[in-house]
This record gives structure tokens, sequence and C-alpha cells, in this order.
């Protein structure tokens, strides 16, 4: 009787054992033929275990390590998409709470007797139920977190390997820890101790979830913040950028800082566009856009292409000697044959006694900018 109630026992263990772990293993793929392959195979287990013990006459540890453990370790290596750390820290994870579960099961039996044993099962079987259905919303949390969190997996599994070590030995050496009940109440805090530790080690994982988990968060709001403020044909900041920029220097302004607007145009891209096409007038944008970038470039200044063939550059205490410099060197015939067209400007020094200081510059600047035009053109009419 107490051998039958023995293998009812372990047979509840194993059944629990095998599930939770098909629970958190992440299939190679989560198809129905790996799922099946699993399945069968878990079944496959518990027949060659009742075998083993039945007929072969096996110890129920020999008969657990040979006929569950080494082929449900291969079963699922085989099936498992993550064949590293990962792997070894949930298999030795799940088998660590196991074989705690198991032995309490057994004591009970050894304690009370027959009924007991039977009670025991119940309790074992009640347990594992409880722990299946309270759980059942973290299992595939879990498989997000295999696939999610990269790192800290290899410390993970060491720790576990090493402490799946220590259960096993502690309650077989020298013989059954169920032959030697004076060192249970050591067994017991070595188990209470070895779950603080998983339920720290859960708790960690979450938090990398969680970190994963913003990160990828920031990384689309990183994407969207481009799309919303980064013009896509010359990776410049766009208009929306240049009036959130406007709109931030008119309330942080202060008699402190020297700030110019200045408005650059080019010359007859119109005509560009409409004898050579338009891809020639994209390339010659990407062309002048570089061209500004390497001349206005450094944190006292800040470049946008607001319009069609229309830039915009904020420079703040630049000396009004260097702003005019770099706009010589911007008209440098030189320069603009190799961009494919030339450059209007005009620029404007921002005013704090004005209202709406930064707009006003701009449009000094920007009616700067159309008379240099309109000089160009009388000339060359001239």
């Amino acid at each position: 009787m107490e051998d039958k109630i023995a293998l009812l026992s372990d047979i509840i263990v194993l059944v629990f054992d095998l599930v939770i772990y098909a629970k958190l293993t992440k299939l190679k793929k989560d198809n129905l033929v790996y799922r099946t392959i699993m399945h069968i195979g878990c079944v496959s287990l518990f027949v060659f275990y009742i075998l083993g013990t039945q007929v072969f006459h096996l110890a129920a540890s020999v008969a657990s390590f040979v006929c569950i453990t080494v082929p449900s370790f291969t079963l699922f290596w085989i099936l498992s998409a993550y064949k590293d750390a990962r792997f070894f820290v949930t298999f030795c994870f799940v088998d660590t709470v196991t074989l705690v579960i198991a032995f309490f099961a057994r004591a009970a039996g050894v304690f009370a007797g027959p009924l007991g044993g039977i009670i025991s099962c119940i309790f074992a079987f009640l347990l594992f139920l409880i722990i299946y259905l309270k759980c059942r919303p973290y299992f595939s949390r879990y498989r997000v977190l295999l696939e999610s969190v990269q790192d800290g997996w290899g410390v993970l599994m060491i720790s576990t390997i090493l402490i799946y070590a220590l259960m096993v030995f502690a309650s077989a050496y020298p013989k059954p820890l169920v032959e030697r009940m004076e060192y249970v109440p050591v067994y017991v805090l070595i188990s209470l101790t070895v779950i603080s530790f998983y339920v720290v080690f859960i708790v960690t994982l979450f938090q990398k979830k969680r970190l994963y988990d913003l990160n990828i968060q920031l990384q689309n709001e990183k994407k969207w913040h481009k799309i919303a403020y980064q013009d896509t044909l010359t990776g410049m900041k766009n208009r929306t950028a240049y009036l959130e920029k406007i709109n931030e220097l008119e309330r942080a302004l202060d008699k402190e800082n020297t700030v110019y607007a200045m408005v650059i145009d080019l010359d007859n891209f119109k005509k560009i566009n409409d004898t050579l096409g338009h891809h020639v007038g994209d390339i010659t944008l990407k062309k002048a856009a570089d061209f500004l970038k390497n001349i206005f470039c450094g944190d006292d200044y800040e470049i946008f292409r607001i319009g069609g063939d229309e830039f915009a550059v904020i420079a703040l205490n630049v000396p009004k000697e260097i702003l005019e410099q770099k706009i010589d060197f911007m008209n440098s015939s030189d320069n603009n044959s190799e961009i494919g067209c030339t450059f209007s400007s005009g620029y404007a020094v921002v005013n704090l006694e004005q209202n709406n200081a930064m707009e006003n510059a701009f449009i000094r600047a920007d009616r700067a900018m159309y008379d240099e035009k309109s000089r160009k053109k009388s000339l060359t009419h001239v």
C-alpha cells in the first residue's frame, strides 16, 4: 500500500513538473506539430517511469532521473527556441521547486503513515493545482521575458544549477532525506532560502522587462520625434522644429543674449525644377543643405528647412563680423558652382524690446533676403 501511495505521489509531482515546464518553454516553432511532439513526449516519459518502477523495479529516485529528468531535458532542449543559459535557468528553476514540494509531500506520508500518505497526495495535488491556476497569467509573460531580456542569464544559470545540485545532494546524501527526518528543519530552512532567491530572481526579471519596454517606448518616441521634427529630404530640422524653437526663445531670451535671425533662399530654384526635373532639384537641395550645415555648424547655430528651397538660421551670441564672414563664404562663386545654384540671404538682430521679437526679426531678415534677390535680378537685366 505504501509503495502505491509513494508511486501516486511521485506521479503527481512529475505531472506538475512537466506541465509547468511545458507552459514555460518557448518553442522553436509555436505550431501544432511542435506542441503535439511535446505532449506525446511528456506522456511517453510517464510510461517509461511506470515501467521502470513497476516492471524493472528501479528505485523511485533512479527511475525519476533516468526516465524523467534526462529524457525531459533532452526533449525540451530539442524543442526549445533557446539553447543557452535561459534554458538551464528555466529547467533548474522548475525542477528545484518541484523537488521541494515533493519532499514535503513524501515527508507528510512518513510522519502520518498510509492515511497521511493519501492525505499528502491530495494536498500535493491541490497545491499544484492552485499554483498552476494562480500562475497561468504569468506563463506567457515568462516566455516574453525569455525573448525580451537578453542579459544577466549567465549568472542566473550558474546560481540555479548550484542551487539545484545543493537541493538534490541535501535530499539524497548519504541516504534519502525521508530516512533522516531529524534534518527536516534544516531542509525547510534551505528550501525557504531557495524560494526567496527565486522570488528575487523573478522580480528582477520583470524589472528588466519593464526597462526593456521603456527602452522600446523611448525608441518609438525618438522615431516619431524624428518624423515630426526632421525634414526627410535634407535631414535638417523642419518647419515644426523651427516654430517650436522660436517659441522657446521668445520665453527664454534676455538682454545678455545676442540673437541673429537669418533667412536663406536658393536663386532660380524653380527654373532647375522646370528645366532639369524634380529629381535634379532634390539633389540640388540636398547639396545646398549639406553645404549650409557645414557653414553654420556648432552649438551657436541652428539651421532649419522651413519651405521648399528656403532655410532659416538662428545664431546665438555670435559676433556680427563672424556671421558676415560665413555669409561671404556661402556666396563664394567657387562653392556655388559645386552646388549648381547661388544663395540669397538676409539677417536681422533680435530686438528684445519688440513684441514677438523673434518673429519680427525673421520678418526683417526675410525682407532683407528679398531685397537682395531683387538687387541680383536688376543687375542681371542691366
